[in-house]
């Protein structure tokens, strides 16, 4: 069964500017740029996609920075343990110049999170943290997937065991989140099958292959 429902963000949270300078070859990995990380305290783990670092902290900021961006604009903070969660980072995923996800695993018991990143033109950039199953927590990612067109692709099995997929906009035009319930004789390959080419999605079923084109716009 597919379900569609407005794509509300768990949190909105705008990024904290840091006012330094970095250096033009690698904006992240240069003295100037290792300053700046540096701020948010000590690092206690980093993930790189591209162009892109991600960079975690104690208390559950982290760090992000776009090599090849001005100094200005390279480095946005963030804090990701929401409601007590407790977070580690999985895989840094990116579009260049458009959007970045980071996969998070929570403690045993939590609750499985993607945040995302518009990280368009200049200024600042929001994030928005997408969660799987909230109410009730215990899921597993089995796999996470960010399309060319920064449509965000989760593949999990849920605490009570069932599989599904759940897509997510990061960038407009598209708005709606829509989560793909697989059948109760899928398997883990079935999630691990799941792919994004732009907004046309593919996975299998108990090994048989289904496609479908995501559309996220209003209906009006």
């Amino acid at each position: 069964m597919r379900r569609l429902a407005p794509l509300l963000p768990l949190i909105l949270l705008i990024a904290a500017p840091h006012a330094a300078q970095a250096a033009k070859k690698n904006a992240c990995t240069s003295a100037s740029g290792k300053k700046i990380v540096k701020l948010d305290g000590k690092v206690l783990q980093s993930l790189r996609s591209g162009q892109y670092y991600a960079y975690r902290h104690s208390g559950g900021t982290w760090t992000f920075c776009n090599s090849k961006a001005g100094p200005k604009t390279a480095f946005k903070s963030f804090n990701f343990d929401l409601s007590g969660q407790k977070y580690t980072g999985v895989k840094l995923l990116a579009r260049p110049g458009k959007c970045v996800a980071l996969q998070l695993r929570p403690q045993k018991g939590g609750v499985p999170a993607v945040p995302t990143i518009d990280w368009r033109g200049a200024g600042e950039a929001g994030s928005s943290v997408h969660q799987i199953e909230f109410t009730a927590p215990g899921a597993t990612i089995t796999k996470v997937e960010l399309s060319s067109t920064c449509l965000l692709g989760m593949a999990y099995v849920s605490a009570a065991g069932s599989r599904a997929i759940q897509l997510n906009p990061v960038i407009p035009p598209n708005v709606l989140q829509e989560t793909i319930r697989l059948s109760d004789k899928s398997t883990d390959a079935d999630l691990r099958a799941l792919k994004l080419a732009g907004d046309t999605v593919s996975w299998t079923d108990a090994g048989e292959k289904q496609t479908k084109v995501y559309s996220g716009l209003v209906q009006r």
